[in-house]
């Protein structure tokens, strides 16, 4: 019987070590070793990163997969960005448009997040297009998508990829199958919904918009909704709308709104 107990100790020491292990790769190997990239790792993993995925996203669409390059369109959005930004000193941001039909957004490492043709075409008004870019920015500013790849690759592996291996694709897949945990979401919302409280603008765009992916996007062609990363969620509307408030103002002026809305067919 003695022996018995001893190995049933073992067996729950082990249990008890490995538990922690796990909890260490995936709670607080992301958070010890993200602060320590620098920035501008984080950028150029980010940029390689968003033209390996528009040109999976291309292939997926038949088509170029490219950004969109219409003047008035960046310049317009690069105002929103900065816009939102100006509470938020610890992220550069760089946000762009690819020419592509599916309705998705996403962040990458390094402040760097990708909207499509598709969710602009989506959206019903510049403020949630605003709420859309917001909620990204909260999860760079969170370092949200740094945290996910080094949780995915391990630390070996993220210390062979800053020492120069060749870890890209495997980064690049990470992130487009990142799903994030319930307390990541609800803290790119509410910095996102900081962000428009800021920058004075309306917060219902927000809401509105988690309604409308609730209601609408389950209906679309699934070509349409093909890696998309945002969870549509009613309770995230509803917990938002406690807190909405109408009396911003808007997101951007009408011309901007109508420039960004072209900026995949401007020269």
């Amino acid at each position: 019987h003695l022996g018995h107990r001893r190995s049933i100790l073992v067996i729950i020491s082990s249990s008890i070590a490995l538990a922690g292990m796990i909890y260490a790769a995936a709670i607080l190997l992301p958070r010890l070793i993200t602060p320590l990239i620098p920035e501008s790792i984080q950028q150029s993993i980010g940029d390689s990163a968003l033209s390996d995925i528009i040109s999976l996203f291309g292939k997926v669409e038949k088509s170029k997969g490219e950004f969109c390059s219409g003047a008035a369109g960046i310049a317009a959005l690069d105002r929103l960005v900065d816009r939102l930004a100006k509470s938020e000193n610890g992220t550069s941001f760089r946000v762009r448009v690819a020419d592509l039909k599916m309705v998705n957004a996403l962040a990458v490492p390094g402040g760097r997040v990708l909207a499509t043709r598709g969710i602009i075409d989506f959206v019903k008004s510049p403020e949630e297009f605003a709420g859309v870019i917001a909620h990204e920015m909260g999860h760079a500013i969170h370092r949200h998508p740094t945290k996910s790849v080094i949780r995915g690759i391990g630390l070996g592996a993220t210390l062979d990829f800053l020492l120069g291996g060749g870890l890209a694709s495997t980064t690049t897949s990470l992130l487009l199958h990142t799903s994030y945990s319930r307390d990541a979401e609800r803290e790119a919302d509410d910095t996102g919904f900081r962000l428009m409280q800021q920058a004075g603008m309306s917060t219902a765009g927000m809401v509105k918009l988690f309604e409308r992916f609730e209601k609408e996007l389950s209906s679309l062609p699934k070509a349409l909704q093909a890696f998309a990363t945002h969870p549509r969620s009613a309770e995230r509307a509803r917990r938002l709308a406690n807190q909405a408030d109408e009396t911003g103002g808007p997101a951007m002026p009408a011309a901007d709104w109508q420039a960004l809305r072209k900026i995949c067919n401007q020269g």
